[in-house]
């Protein structure tokens, strides 16, 4: 029987300044990591058979709108705000990039963590040499 190959879904909490924090998706599935390739693209540009153009503005926002699932920031009254691309609009620009950046470590560490696996998959099916 071979293994899961399904993103079973987790949170992991990851603090920010302040005592605030995020909710991330422990890692994306593949129609997040699609969405996540769809947002960053410049639409503008888009030729047949050219290669596709990011947009530099849209790439860590893209990740930070596919993992953060829950936050702790709130608005002048004390509501918690909805997560959103609007939400992360209004935020001041050091915490937005606070968000930004923790999420693009935590994706990171995902991605690190994957090449690994794929690394231990081909060394364990390497059959050993028959003598």
């Amino acid at each position: 029987m071979g293994r899961c190959r399904v993103v079973e879904p987790q949170l992991v909490r990851l603090p920010l300044s302040d005592g605030d924090w995020i909710d991330v998706k422990g890692e994306l599935n593949a129609g997040e990591t699609r969405q996540v390739q769809i947002r960053q693209m410049r639409h503008d540009s888009i030729t047949p058979g050219e290669r596709i153009k990011l947009d530099p503005a849209k790439v860590a926002l893209a990740l930070a709108l596919e993992y953060v699932v829950a936050w702790s920031l709130v608005d002048a009254h004390g509501r918690v705000l909805d997560v959103s691309e609007s939400a992360l609009n209004l935020i001041d620009p050091d915490s937005q990039r606070e968000i930004l950046d923790a999420v693009s470590a935590h994706d990171a560490t995902v991605e690190a963590r994957r090449e690994a696996d794929r690394k231990n998959r081909l060394s364990a099916s390497t059959s050993p040499a028959i003598s």
